[in-house]
């Protein structure tokens, strides 16, 4: 009988020491950094030059961490980030996606469209645009043909009847643009659109 309690007592042991092994290694998976970037990072051969837009070398971890803020940006924007793009102005773009519309109003507890672009130059480049789309297209812009649009310009629209611009988006790239919709509040636009195609007014380029 004596061998039999001993014998139970042994395999109860065991059972423990393999259930608290497993549920260790468990709680280490769980513990372990956000495998989203790591995992992205490893699609990249190992002996490809890992550096940011700049060329500026950088570690696995940095570089990881790169790529998946980089794919933040890409899916809020619907763009592909490369070398040529300004990822500051992407970046800080990015941020904005989202935001209710509010009129005469230019942070992020709501915007108007004029408002966004006063906002974001303000930010990034000190400079202090008029506060109208009208105002920064005729007073802060130079303008540019449809076919020299690039990264950062201003893209105005005549929609409403009483003046002619009455709207305006920063261009991003390939077509799109980011805007302040009165109904959907911060969103990124094609300019091939029947709606904004037919709109557009000019594009101008901020002096």
């Amino acid at each position: 009988m004596r061998l039999y309690h001993g014998y139970i007592l042994s395999m109860a042991c065991v059972f423990l020491l393999v259930a608290c092994g497993t549920q260790k290694n468990v709680l280490v998976s769980g513990n372990s950094p956000d495998p989203i970037p790591r995992q992205m990072a490893l699609q990249t051969p190992p002996d490809s030059p890992r550096h940011d837009l700049s060329g500026s070398a950088l570690s696995s971890h940095d570089f990881a961490d790169a790529v998946y803020a980089n794919s933040q940006i890409e899916h809020r924007l619907g763009v592909n980030i490369d070398s040529n793009d300004d990822l500051t102005l992407l970046r800080e773009l990015a941020s904005w996606v989202g935001v209710p519309y509010k009129h005469a109003n230019n942070d992020k507890t709501g915007t108007d469209c004029s408002g966004l672009s006063f906002a974001v130059f303000k930010k990034l480049y000190n400079k202090s645009l008029e506060r109208t789309s009208d105002g920064q297209f005729f007073k802060n812009c130079v303008r540019v043909g449809k076919s020299s649009i690039r990264q950062g310009d201003l893209l105005f629209f005549a929609i409403n009847k009483e003046r002619k611009i009455s709207h305006v988006g920063i261009y991003l790239k390939n077509d799109k643009f980011i805007h302040a919709s009165s109904l959907r509040g911060v969103v990124v636009s094609d300019l091939n659109d029947d709606y904004y195609s037919k709109y557009f007014y000019a594009a101008g380029r901020v002096r």
